[in-house]
């Protein structure tokens, strides 16, 4: 009945105990042919009472019993027949379960059959081994003995297979450690590659002979791992080809002072690497190769032999080694048989090593992780601490690594070659074995930097932006800051920084874009150097894609077009590659990837997504070189700093922001060329500069404006830059209510009709006292022009003389659009004057011109949009008595 149930206790210890044999006593009632009869059961003896019984010897051929006679036997002779049967084992089957082949095995009670384990004895065995030692460890004991692996006679190169929990990676620690024991890291070193997570080899990694360790949990570090492998099998050939000798051994013999150690490449989990390094296979398969002779040797484990194990590599691995697997194919594919699949599952640790075509060895492999006897440590601890020990004893230096160290997770200046001027990071060079700095000027052209938010661009531009302004002369740096990093108002202390513009400062961006527009056309050329920083050009030029902005975007188009020609550097970051103009990418020679969301983005940079870096502020991939690197920390530039770096001045004037006061002394004089009249008025807003208007002989300027708008102190300054420009002209004035008209023209000043004809009375025999140029120009200035009445029609037909007159008139836009045939039309077709800000857009049509809908900055007293020709563009008016103005401020205000 305990047999009965496939999943009865007694049948899962039957099939979990491993036993020579297995005999049922069933009760007298029972006969062979019974169903009470176990199935397990492959032979039945049937008794009875007298020495007669009957045999089935084996119930899967036949169940026909024969009749034998029983013997009985003495507990002494029986003991002795076990004894005899106990020998007689197949030495030659892979199956064997024997008790001579042990079904756990200690790597230190291995180890120690050939002597202690001591620092002392391991520096020791080291000393004894020669100057070519090979690389051979013990790994388990089989059913004729010790069972050792050596890379030379075996490999040189090795494949190992395992399924989950059949004790793959064990071995791996076991043979590392057993090679560590037996041959000094003078002649021997790992390279420990883990795609497992890296807790396969986390003790390992403490022995002196491990040069490099590479887990899964960083992609880039498998791809330097690789080139720097690749490189390191170049250096090997250059030494052998410098010595003139074919291999390694034969290098040893000739040069001993030549320390070349062999280089044992182990991989935990290989088929996952290969899964995410598809090209790493290839590769792989090129050090196997080249390696024999060299010295290099690689040992590839997996659980999943199946579509990883090709021809190339099974022809070069001849050290083949497989502990249980789940399927026939898999055992076949990596030792030829199909033992491995059919390994206990509940020895964990049994293996099959192929030797040959048709020489198989079946053994338990070292266990090196059991606890010690006070149960705090392993033996493998103790066994690392062991040899870390003997290499001190033994005075022998850490062996040369075929990589440089990573690159730091951070870089300050002080870690940085600072013999670079323009040394902006570290580059980590795999090909050559070797980092070396990171170099960029304003002579190499723009850069583009992209990457994810956080991942550090802002940082990598105030980089850029502080070794620029450190080591570079007569250098003027522009930023426009479309993120916000409060950290851009350091750099705008600095003297060689024309200004730091923010996304929201409209009017500074304006100047800033124009100004470098015109640099960019050849209009202008401030500096021999002009370095523009954006941070966050695909956010700038999504704020500027506007109907209002529209002439900002073209300005900042053109000058990712045509910086180069002008002696412009753009360095713009961004968070997405997409989003930057692909016409400007094409002129980047240096492009910058730093860790991105979605890697696939990088691709527009010329970057593969599987080189994109990690969340690593600062670490950025170079497209192009393939290369990796890190770039220096931004410092802190406080005023102490500056003073004692600083290097660089600017030359070009800094973006300031318009007042809204102009002292009319700070403008340039007015003057007059041929029958060109230019008036200096104000400060054009989109340059910053000092604006002329351009008044040809005979055309008029109008003037509209709502109450308060700075009417009539904007002809005053017309009629002052008049005045300036023409020192003998006649000017005079019609201001028909009170008006803020300067007293000094007062002697031409009408106000009633009789004065007004009076006054062009004097101003037609003016006009008509000389001829041509013999005359001087007259100015008519009329303010509150639509409260004027055009009597017997000589305000037009004045406006319509000609030369020699301009007629300057201000007024109300909604009372001049309703002035049907007024005078002032004559004044329009000129299409030349100043429509003030605040008003309504129907205020350009009595100019012929659209007006923008929104200004730079709120609307207020002299800000006045200039009409010229249908050009519009936006002006602050200076004022000449300042009093009058900042009581027109304050009221408007």
């Amino acid at each position: 009945a305990l047999l009965a149930t496939r999943t009865s206790p007694l049948r899962r210890a039957i099939s979990d105990a491993q036993r020579d044999a297995l005999i049922v006593v069933l009760p007298p009632t029972s006969r062979a042919n019974d169903a009470a009869v176990p199935h397990v059961c492959n032979s039945v003896l049937s008794t009875t009472s007298g020495p007669s019984a009957r045999w089935v010897p084996d119930v899967h051929r036949t169940m026909l019993p024969q009749h034998v006679r029983l013997v009985g036997v003495g507990e002494r002779i029986a003991a002795r027949c076990a004894a005899a049967l106990r020998g007689l084992v197949d030495p030659e089957d892979p199956l064997s379960l024997a008790s001579v082949v042990p079904q756990q095995l200690s790597l230190v009670s291995l180890l120690q059959r050939d002597g202690a384990l001591t620092p002392a004895a391991i520096a020791a065995t080291w000393a004894a081994a020669g100057a070519d030692p090979a690389p051979r460890a013990a790994i388990g004991m089989a059913a004729d003995g010790v069972v050792d692996i050596d890379l030379v006679r075996d490999g040189p190169h090795g494949l190992i297979a395992g399924t989950t929990g059949a004790g793959k990676s064990e071995l791996l620690r076991s043979l590392v450690a057993g090679m560590a024991a037996a041959t000094s890291p003078t002649y021997l070193t790992f390279v420990l590659i883990d795609y497992k997570g890296g807790a396969t080899f986390d003790a390992c990694a403490a022995l002196p002979h491990v040069v490099g360790m590479v887990t899964d949990l960083d992609n880039q570090l498998a791809d330097r791992a690789l080139r720097s492998l690749q490189a390191e099998l170049r250096r090997r050939e250059a030494v052998l080809r410098d010595h003139g000798v074919a291999d390694l051994s034969e290098l040893r013999a000739q040069a001993p002072s030549t320390v070349l150690p062999r280089l044992v490449v182990v991989i935990d989990e290989f088929a996952a690497l290969v899964a995410e390094q598809p090209t790493f296979l290839h590769a792989l398969v090129g050090v196997a190769q080249r390696g024999r002779s060299l010295g290099v040797h690689l040992l590839l484990a997996t659980q999943r032999p199946s579509g990883v194990i090709t021809d190339d590599i099974r022809a070069n691995t001849n050290l083949r080694l497989a502990l249980r697997l789940q399927d026939t194919a898999d055992a076949i594919d990596v030792v030829g048989i199909a033992a491995p699949a059919h390994l206990p599952r509940g020895l964990p640790g049994r293996a099959v090593l192929r030797l040959g075509a048709d020489d198989h060895l079946t053994f338990q492999t070292a266990q090196c992780t059991t606890p010690t006897d006070d149960g705090r440590q392993t033996e493998l601890t103790v066994l690392v601490r062991a040899i870390c020990d003997a290499a001190k004893l033994a005075g022998i230096a850490a062996p040369k690594a075929p990589w440089q160290p990573p690159l730091p997770v951070t870089l300050t200046r002080e870690e940085l070659d600072t013999s670079a001027a323009t040394a902006v990071g570290l580059t980590d060079e795999p090909d050559l074995q070797r980092t070396t700095p990171l170099l960029w000027s304003l002579r190499d052209g723009h850069l583009a930097i992209v990457g994810s938010a956080g991942s550090g661009v802002t940082s990598a531009l105030l980089t850029l932006a502080d070794r620029t302004l450190s080591a570079e002369h007569s250098v003027d740096v522009y930023v426009i800051d479309a993120r916000g990093d409060n950290r851009w108002a350091e750099v705008a202390v600095h003297p060689g920084c024309v200004a730091v513009v923010r996304l929201h400062e409209s009017e500074r961006l304006q100047r800033l874009l124009h100004r470098l527009r015109a640099q960019a056309r050849g209009q202008q050329c401030e500096s021999p150097l002009t370095l523009l920083i954006v941070d966050g050009l695909d956010a700038l030029r999504k704020a500027l894609d506007d109907v209002d902005s529209v002439a900002e975007y073209d300005a900042l188009e053109q000058i990712l077009a045509d910086a180069t020609t002008a002696g412009i550097t753009i360095v713009a970051g961004a968070e997405s590659a997409a989003a930057l103009p692909m016409s400007f990418l094409n002129r980047c020679p240096a492009r910058w990837v730093l860790h991105l969301n979605d890697a696939h983005d990088a691709a527009l940079f010329g970057v593969a997504f599987n080189l994109v870096p990690t969340s690593l502020p600062g670490r950025i991939a170079i497209a192009g070189s393939g290369t990796m690197s890190q770039l220096v920390a931004p410092r802190v530039m406080s005023l102490a700093t500056v003073s004692s770096t600083t290097t660089s001045a600017r030359t070009a004037a800094p973006i300031a922001v318009v007042a809204a006061y102009i002292d009319s002394a700070q403008l340039p004089a007015s003057r007059a060329v041929e029958n060109v009249t230019w008036l200096s008025l104000g400060i054009e807003f989109t340059t910053g500069e000092p604006y002329l208007m351009e008044v040809p002989d005979g055309e008029h300027v109008l003037l509209v404006g709502t109450a308060r708008s700075g009417r009539s102190t904007g002809l005053s300054r017309i009629a002052a830059a008049w005045s300036s420009a023409h020192p003998g002209g006649w000017v005079g004035a019609i201001v028909p209510r009170r008006s803020t008209f300067p007293p000094h023209f007062a002697a031409r000043s009408a106000r009633d009709v009789t004065a007004i004809a009076a006054l062009l009375d004097e101003l037609t025999a003016h006009l008509a006292s000389g001829p041509g140029d013999s005359r001087s120009p007259a100015l008519l200035v009329i303010d509150d022009a639509e409260a004027v009445d055009d009597v017997n029609g000589r305000l037009a037909s004045l406006a319509g003389r000609g030369s020699g007159l301009c007629i300057a008139a201000a007024g109300r836009p909604d009372a001049l659009r309703q002035a049907y045939g007024h005078w002032t039309g004559v004044l329009r077709r000129s299409r030349l004057g100043l429509v003030a800000t605040g008003g309504t857009d129907l205020d350009g049509d009595l100019l012929s011109v659209v007006l923008p809908r929104r200004t730079p900055v709120p609307a207020r007293p002299g800000l006045w949009w200039v009409s010229d020709n249908g050009s519009v563009r936006l002006m602050q008016m200076g004022v000449d008595d300042c009093e009058v103005a900042g009581s027109e401020l304050m009221t408007a205000l």
